[in-house]
């Protein structure tokens, strides 16, 4: 079966609400992926464990990454996505994400996420 970067994308960004950030990446990509976030800058696996491991901790329960779009031009992918975890404070985190994905040898080489900052800063106030 020939190599569908959109199917991987989209494959990648659902594993998000139940894999820990930091798996995630190692498992689509290899050990030179590169995970910018808006406001963040390149993060890394460290960093990515650790955001994960704080969602982790916040959570009051199961996490899930709906995909509402995927656009594809050869190695590049547009991902729009919107996750929801309800959270120990009573708050529902409800973000809306941008992915641009970027492959190389059918594994993901780059990932800019673009998401809702003010959304962040309200629940988690950082």
């Amino acid at each position: 079966m020939p190599f569908d970067p959109k199917s991987v994308a989209r494959a990648f960004v659902e594993a998000l609400a139940h894999e820990p950030l930091d798996r995630a990446v190692a498992r689509f990509g290899d050990e030179n992926t590169i995970f910018w976030i808006l406001g963040m800058g390149v993060l890394s696996p460290q960093q990515l464990a650790g955001i994960g491991a704080a969602l982790a901790e916040a959570a009051a329960g199961p996490a899930t990454m709906i995909v509402h779009d995927v656009i594809a031009d050869g190695n590049k992918v547009a991902v729009e996505a919107e996750s929801r975890m309800p959270l120990k404070n009573s708050t529902i985190y409800n973000n809306k994400y941008h992915f641009k994905i970027i492959f190389e040898n059918e594994k993901i080489s780059q990932i800019r996420e673009y998401g809702d900052t003010k959304h962040v800063h309200d629940i988690f106030g950082s």
